[in-house]
């Protein structure tokens, strides 16, 4: 990951110096020269990484945002010198985002509900496609892959969540969030714990794992994860909301395509253990979300700013799953002897 920006070494916006802030508080917290400096850095860096597009440079800023997330619950960070690059991040990151969807008018709650059907078809689309590639497909290689990938991507759901439940003023939604929450945290053994042991099935370890380093996990996966958690801390929690109802209104299909699928491989229902009770548990947390979006009577362009959430979920979920796709197919295409001929239609 390069220093040099057109021309400008890099002092600040690099992923070493950031990793050496986080871990060292007042590192250089309060000295002028390198406050100004980060802002020159962190502008330029945003520029080059999100209102051009230059690829090496959103790898950089990506991982940036990742460190700084990991190292603050996935919030925002305090440390002045941070402070300054993830705003300046976040503010050509959201920009360039809301500029790639389509612009959403003031609606009803009727038209809100036949929007965001529109919107949820396009994404469980996309997912039955892609996880019918994997899961048929008898790769090991290619699940591991995708299992690594979609770990990372989730990281911060349950701070982003509660990012969200600070926000929000509605009764109706504040206690649907709650209780999302306290499946998260209450059961006997936590959701992310559960995450890690089918990560564990598959032979990902993701405990030790330095994924800023990891070759095998995207960029993409990185700007996910980093989006649900700029979007969680917008002042108007509308955005958010629609963003994560379509989380929970499409994961049992999801799920139910997964365990379809992967008990044909003979994997036991142990191992399957995430992807079965999250099945049956999602989709109790969809119909209660969207119960409470109805009763909660937002504003038309509310109704309208959630459509907008889950249109750039649409958006930074399939930029993920199009890379991802060009990964498993170039694993697949190593393993093709081993394809069945049905693999191989669903990858070509």
């Amino acid at each position: 990951l390069s220093t040099m920006l057109e021309g400008v070494q890099m002092n600040i916006c690099t992923i070493r110096n950031i990793e050496l802030m986080v871990r060292t508080p007042d590192f250089s917290a309060n000295n002028t020269e390198i406050l100004c400096l980060a802002v020159e850095e962190s502008q330029l860096l945003a520029h080059s990484a999100y209102t051009i597009g230059n690829s090496a440079q959103f790898a950089v800023a990506e991982r940036i945002l990742h460190i700084i997330h990991s190292h603050h619950s996935y919030a925002q960070p305090t440390h002045p010198v941070l402070s300054i690059i993830w705003n300046s991040l976040y503010q050509a990151k959201m920009s360039k985002l809301m500029s790639e969807i389509p612009q959403v008018e003031p609606l009803s709650k009727d038209e809100f509900v036949e929007q965001m059907q529109i919107v949820l078809a396009e994404i469980e689309g996309m997912d039955r496609h892609f996880m019918d590639l994997v899961t048929l497909s008898r790769s090991k290689t290619a699940l591991a892959y995708y299992t690594k990938n979609w770990f990372n991507a989730i990281s911060g759901f349950d701070q982003q969540l509660t990012s969200l439940l600070i926000h929000v003023k509605q009764h109706p939604l504040q206690k649907s969030i709650a209780e999302n929450l306290s499946d998260e945290y209450c059961d006997e053994v936590p959701h992310y714990e559960v995450r890690l042991q089918w990560c564990d099935a598959v032979g990902v370890d993701l405990r030790q794992t330095d994924r800023i380093r990891d070759t095998q996990i995207l960029t993409e996966s990185f700007a996910i994860q980093s989006f649900r958690t700029g979007i969680s801390f917008l002042r108007d929690p509308s955005f958010c909301l629609g963003l994560f109802y379509s989380i929970e209104a499409l994961h049992p299909r999801t799920c139910d395509i997964v365990c379809k699928n992967l008990r044909a491989w003979g994997l036991d229902e142990q191992a399957l253990n995430y992807w079965r009770s999250h099945g049956t548990m999602d989709e109790d947390h969809a119909a209660e979300w969207l119960s409470a979006l109805l009763a909660s009577d937002l504003t038309p362009q509310q109704y309208a700013n959630a459509i907008s959430g889950a249109y750039l979920q649409l958006n930074t979920k399939g930029k993920l799953f199009h890379a991802m796709t060009a990964e498993v197919i170039r694993i697949l295409q190593q393993e093709s002897e081993h394809m069945s001929p049905q693999t191989l239609q669903i990858a070509s």
